[in-house]
């Protein structure tokens, strides 16, 4: 029995001495990687904000557990979230702040709230053209022993998990095109001549082609001048695949329309805009970095965006060289 009592004395002081310790241990814990990637900042951003993208670069994703269904709800703006189960359980990640191409803060969370912590993606000018990225995530372990000494081990575990995310996403970021460069800027409007009309997708360049020849004999028997390359105001892509559209060419002076001949002026105010060089079957790619910025930025559409054809096609057989302005009108 003194044995048996010694025993137990033992225990509960090694218990005791424990359970002192855990709380000489610190309160939260912290876990940060970071990585430098050559890449335009903008595609970087994209990867990190889109939680339809996080499947392709981090280390979690529903191919390693095929227990798991996810949920997304939003995309690169505060309160996206990303909400999931499996046989373990279920968690949400919120993100809570947003400062475009600079910082992506998200509110994490398990088990209906049990365990949460804050997490951080942080984008920094690195060098001349490389941006370094740190990955972090922070939280309170409250007074339980056992997350005290948890605590001790989250880095070690979280950490390579964090690393192995952030050497996807350099691989990934450093692989793609260049961004094409963005601008807000102002045009100014200018006498026209337009038509509008529509047509299936497939055949808007031989539409377009059309209504430039009209514009062009019109012109001629005006005696007016061209004075900048045509362009065409996109008002609708309908789900059947038909768009409805304005093509129009800026005149040297003002002058009247005649039937489905329009006279006003060309489109103009406050854009945001891009220099699309490359193929016409292409100019998605503009089109959908506009939006992302626009959105990104918080900004507010003000009327249908418009291309300008600064390439004349039939003069440049070489479809990489064509340079097409991509502009979206903001308030």
């Amino acid at each position: 029995m003194k044995v048996l009592r010694k025993i137990i004395i033992w225990v509960i002081a090694i218990l005791a001495i424990l359970v002192i310790v855990a709380y000489l241990l610190p309160g939260n814990y912290q876990v940060e990687r970071s990585i430098t990637i050559n890449a335009d900042k903008e595609i970087i951003y994209d990867y990190l904000c889109d939680f339809n993208k996080w499947e392709e670069w981090t280390p979690w994703s529903e191919e390693m557990d095929s227990t798991v269904t996810m949920e997304i709800v939003g995309s690169c703006e505060v309160g996206a979230m990303q909400k999931w189960e499996d046989k373990t359980g279920n968690g949400q990640l919120i993100i809570t702040k947003i400062v475009p191409y600079q910082l992506i803060q998200y509110d994490l969370s398990f088990y209906d709230g049990k365990y949460t912590s804050v997490g951080k993606m942080i984008i920094e000018p690195q060098g001349e053209e490389g941006f370094l990225i740190t990955w972090s995530d922070e939280g309170e372990l409250g007074y339980n022993p056992i997350h005290r000494y948890m605590g001790l081990m989250m880095d070690s575990q979280i950490g390579p998990e964090f690393l192995i995310g952030l050497e996807n996403l350099k691989k990934l970021a450093e692989a793609q095109p260049d961004y094409p460069d963005i601008e807000v800027t102002e045009m100014q409007v200018q006498p026209a001549l337009s038509i509008k009309g529509s047509c299936n997708v497939t055949e808007i360049g031989d539409k377009l082609g059309e209504f430039y020849g009209k514009l062009m004999v019109y012109m001629q028997r005006k005696s007016v001048e061209q004075a900048g390359p045509p362009y065409a105001v996109y008002y609708e892509w309908n789900e059947d695949g038909t768009t409805s559209f304005e093509a129009g060419i800026p005149v040297s002076k003002e002058v009247k329309g005649k039937d489905e001949i329009l006279a006003g002026n060309t489109p103009g105010g406050k854009v945001v805009k891009v220099l699309h060089q490359g193929p016409y079957g292409d100019n998605f790619i503009s089109h959908e970095a506009i939006q992302k910025y626009i959105k990104v930025n918080q900004l507010e559409m003000a009327g249908a965006p418009w291309e300008v054809y600064i390439t004349d096609r039939a003069a440049e057989p070489d479809e990489s060289k064509l340079e097409t302005l991509v502009l979206y009108p903001i308030k």
